[in-house]
């Protein structure tokens, strides 16, 4: 009892808690703004490859808890700046925002795992006996849809509640037993053990597992997996230079082990935000020369139905993209340092080829599977086929029970909202579908009618790919190793 009331006695007189209180302030000061800048930019393309693919909710989570960990720190390392009490709760803060953020680790990359497997499932709904097999197919539909979940932002949450409850659980019961003036005055103490503990095995655990698949997964466009790698080895000399000045006990490798740690952890959050900013802000994955489509090709391009003048719309967004040119993919580089030759080249390839020139090629239609698998844009291939497959089964048997039983499908597995193979159909055509599809169930409607319904959203999806893939795909190694094997 007397010892701790001499060490109460003795944190009461410091007038800081730590030190490089000024260093910390500058990180914490720099991370602030890198953050603010961030976060509306990480909402508004929240779903663009380079942000969805890394999990941005929880890389926010774990860059603000980071931050406000520095942030504490180094208000409690100013002389003065905080009282006794508000440097203990300074203290609990700093804890849990520790573990926080080594918590989301894991999670991260359970989610790019299932979500690197979720174009191999849908990959094999384009198998034909799958499709003709009820039974097949719903066994992958089944895998697909738990894979589309615990591929999302809310499966890389439930992943994080599970991994850091446990962690959360054995912190809080530090804490409740330890002397927080031992915290204060730098002193061994079992929360500063645990944190330390704690973090280097879940850092262990996602290391591991990040190189048990990081290396056989298809190399990305927007280096996630370097990310990945950069700041797990980061977060891993973090905790390692905390626990060195632990063990160690001497206050000089104490004070050196905090500044390297200072300064990893500002290495830490700089590149698990600058990385995914930087595509967003030079967008230089997406310049190229544009492609020119003439009002005769879309119109080519177009879909009609009896009774209806059909006419591919380009809206004013997609008229951007055609003149600022398209994301080029494996082979793409900015507009400054491709030759007008090369340029010239690339838009020569794309004129010679079309979307439906390439799924009439057996052997262009598997690397262009390929290529969506690789950009995670497989849905739009598999809708255009169910259409195909509708088309294929309604010529056959243009039964009632038949029309209900492949727009059922069609809509649970495309249409519908948060639907597993979800396409990007405007709203206008999604309730379009729902009135015809209505009048061919009231039997109002022609089998011509009732064989189209699905064109127009198919000639949309047609199109987003010709904008959003076809130069992107001309210019991959995989187009070219396919052309090369003709």
């Amino acid at each position: 009892m007397q010892n701790d009331t001499d060490l109460n006695a003795l944190a009461r007189q410091l007038t800081q808690v730590g030190s490089l209180g000024l260093l910390k302030l500058v990180i914490s000061s720099f991370h602030i703004v890198l953050i603010i800048i961030c976060i509306p930019l990480f909402i508004r393309e929240r779903k663009q490859p380079m942000i969805k693919h890394r999990s941005w909710t929880i890389n926010i989570l774990g860059c603000v808890t980071t931050t406000t960990c520095i942030a504490v720190d180094a208000v409690s390392a100013m002389p003065n700046w905080l009282s006794y009490e508000n440097r203990r709760i300074g203290l609990v803060i700093q804890s849990l925002c520790y573990i926080t953020p080594l918590c989301c680790f894991l999670p991260t990359y359970l989610r790019h795992y299932f979500l690197l497997q979720l174009p191999v499932l849908q990959t094999k709904l384009l198998d034909y006996d799958t499709m003709v097999d009820p039974e097949k197919y719903k066994i992958h539909s089944r895998a697909l849809i738990q894979t589309k979940f615990l591929s999302s932002e809310l499966g890389a949450w439930t992943f994080f509640l599970i991994n850091s409850i446990p962690c959360f659980i054995i912190l809080l019961y530090f804490l409740s037993i330890t002397n927080l003036d031992k915290m204060a005055l730098g002193l061994p103490n079992p929360t500063d053990a645990s944190t330390t503990y704690i973090g280097l095995a879940q850092l262990v655990v996602s290391g591991v597992f990040l190189l048990s698949y990081g290396p056989r997964s298809p190399k990305d466009n927007f280096q996630i997996m370097t990310q990945f790698y950069i700041v797990t080895a980061l977060a891993i000399g973090v905790v390692l230079t905390s626990l060195i000045g632990i063990v160690s006990g001497n206050s000089n490798v104490i004070k050196i082990c905090h500044i390297f740690s200072a300064v990893l952890v500002f290495l830490t959050v700089s590149v698990d935000l600058i990385i995914p900013l930087q595509f967003l802000l030079t967008n230089k994955r997406y310049k190229l020369s544009p492609i020119r489509l003439s009002t005769g090709a879309l119109k080519k391009r177009s879909v009609k139905k009896p009774g209806h003048s059909m006419r591919v719309q380009v809206n004013l967004s997609q008229e951007n993209a055609l003149s600022n040119g398209i994301s080029s993919g494996e082979g793409a580089t900015s507009e400054g340092s491709r030759s007008v030759k090369s340029q010239s080249s690339c838009a020569g390839k794309v004129a010679n080829f079309s979307v439906p020139k390439i799924l009439a090629d057996p052997i262009l239609y598997d690397a262009f599977c390929v290529y969506l698998a690789r950009e995670f844009s497989m849905e739009s291939l598999l809708f255009i086929e169910a259409v195909r497959w509708y088309k294929k089964q309604i010529t056959a048997s243009p039964t009632r029970d038949n029309i209900i039983a492949l727009s059922e499908k069609i809509h649970n597995e495309f249409i519908a909202p948060n639907s597993v193979n979800e396409v990007n159909l405007p709203k206008k055509d999604v309730m379009r579908l729902d009135r015809e599809l209505q009048s061919i169930l009231e039997g109002e409607s022609s089998l011509a009618s009732t064989l189209a319904v699905y064109d127009q959203a198919a000639a949309h999806i047609e199109q987003m790919l010709t904008l959003n893939h076809l130069r992107k795909f001309v210019a991959s190694s995989i187009f070219r190793e396919a052309t090369e094997a003709k």
